[in-house]
C-alpha cells in the first residue's frame, strides 16, 4: 500500500446540477441503480465522497489536482467500489488502481480508498 484516502460526507443529496459535473454517464447510471436498491443512501453524494477519497490518496504522488473525470468509479452494493484512473490505465495492469470500501451510518457516508503500488511513473506528465 502506498496511499490511503478517507472522506466523510453528510448522507443527503448534492445540490442540483452537481452530479452532472462530477459523474460520467456510466457513473450516473450506477448512482441511479444504487438509489433504486438502497433508497436511504444518497448515491450522488457517495460518488462525490469516493472521488474525494481518491483525490486525497492520489494527490501526494501526482503532485497536481485530479479532476473528477480522472477517476471512473464503480460503486457496488456490497459496500465496496472499484476505481479506474483515466491516466495511466496501461500502467495499472498490476492492480494499482485504487479500490475501497464505503459505508452509510448515523447520517454519514464514509469512503476509504487504498492505492497499491504506484499508478504514476512520471507524475508530472500524467493526468
Amino acid at each position: 500500500m502506498v496511499a490511503l484516502g478517507i472522506d466523510a460526507e453528510p448522507n443527503r443529496p448534492l445540490a442540483r446540477g452537481v452530479l452532472e459535473r462530477i459523474g460520467s454517464p456510466t457513473e450516473r447510471e450506477n448512482v441511479d441503480e444504487l438509489a433504486a436498491t438502497l433508497p436511504d443512501v444518497a448515491g450522488d453524494r457517495l460518488l462525490f465522497s469516493i472521488k474525494e477519497a481518491v483525490y486525497k490518496a492520489c494527490f501526494p504522488q501526482a503532485r497536481h489536482p485530479l479532476r473528477f473525470a480522472d477517476a471512473v468509479v464503480d460503486i457496488r452494493l456490497d459496500g465496496t467500489f472499484a476505481t479506474r484512473l483515466a491516466a495511466g490505465t496501461d500502467d495499472n495492469a498490476d492492480g494499482a488502481d485504487p479500490t475501497g470500501r464505503w459505508a452509510a451510518d448515523r447520517g454519514l457516508l464514509v469512503s476509504a480508498v487504498v492505492v497499491i503500488g504506484s499508478p504514476y511513473r512520471d507524475a508530472r506528465t500524467r493526468l
